[in-house]
């Protein structure tokens, strides 16, 4: 007799088989797309790392220095007496007008204000931490970000020299 149709047993284990293939392909598309958030969370942290670290090169490179500092518990140190150290805010002397960048901790934004009445507008994300250190005796500062975006994290260094510096 030629019987058309699948027996019992080849259904059962084509089913077996199509069911290990379909297991294999997502376990490969969650492992991708886990690459993919990761690689995302990478190169967003890199774009805004670069904006941030040149427009904290344009403005301090202008200016005539670093006019005092924001620890990270809120209190304000002038420069003479600060070498380095986790800040919130640096505050600078840009045409004769005190300027400040600062991070806000809660939401990871870094900020800039042209006057310290206001808040100022938002120059990147994902930053954790903010650190400074003076560098040949006040006449650079070498800056540290620490970045951080799902679970990725990044550091940023960079010097900056005040083009416009004086002794305060």
């Amino acid at each position: 007799m030629n019987k058309k149709g699948f027996t019992l047993m080849e259904v059962i284990v084509s089913l077996g088989l199509t069911s290990i293939l379909l297991l294999l392909l997502f376990n490969v598309m969650f492992f991708n797309i886990k690459i993919l958030k990761k690689t995302e969370a990478r190169i967003e942290i890199q774009e805004q790392a670069q904006f941030i670290k040149e427009f904290i090169e344009d403005k301090l490179h202008i200016s005539s220095g670093v006019d005092s500092i924001i620890d990270v518990n809120g209190h304000k140190i002038k420069n003479k007496n600060f070498n380095k150290g986790e800040i919130k805010e640096l505050r600078f002397i840009l045409s004769n007008n005190i300027e400040g960048i600062y991070i806000d901790n809660k939401r990871k934004k870094m900020f800039y204000r042209r006057n310290l009445l206001y808040n100022g507008y938002e120059i990147g994300d994902y930053v954790k931490k903010f650190n400074v250190e003076k560098i040949s005796e006040g006449k650079g500062i070498r800056v540290c970000l620490e970045m951080e975006k799902n679970n990725e994290i990044m550091n940023v260094e960079f010097l900056v020299y005040f083009r416009n510096y004086c002794i305060s």
